[in-house]
């Protein structure tokens, strides 16, 4: 860019500075602060609370097999709890656990 082309580029540039100064000052004024809302619709009626529509509960003991035989484990077995005791590793500290088809690996430190 050269001399002539700059001094033609100023005077926009200082025309983009002034513009976006008014732009500041009247958005610090206030202007577009204000909050408008529009009125509120009218809703409709709420359908009636008639028990007769509602279908029949399924009773708990339908559910029993799923709780006797979890869903998440392969074999269905329910998972065997650690006493409440728990084991005494000593110092060390699980902190990974390796599964594939050939190996089962547990990691300590």
């Amino acid at each position: 860019m050269n001399a002539a082309q700059q001094r033609r580029l100023t005077p926009v540039l200082a025309g983009v500075v002034v513009l976006l100064g008014i732009l500041l000052l009247v958005l610090l004024g206030g202007v577009g602060r204000g909050t408008r809302w529009a009125p509120p619709r009218t809703l409709p009626a709420l359908p009636s609370a008639d028990r007769a529509d509602l279908p029949q509960a399924t009773p708990l003991q339908q559910f029993s097999v799923v709780w006797d035989k979890p869903l998440f484990n392969p074999d269905r077995k329910p998972v065997a709890h650690a006493s409440e005791g728990g084991s005494n590793l000593g110092d060390l500290e699980l902190t990974g656990i390796i599964i594939t088809p050939s190996l089962r690996m547990a990691l300590l430190h």
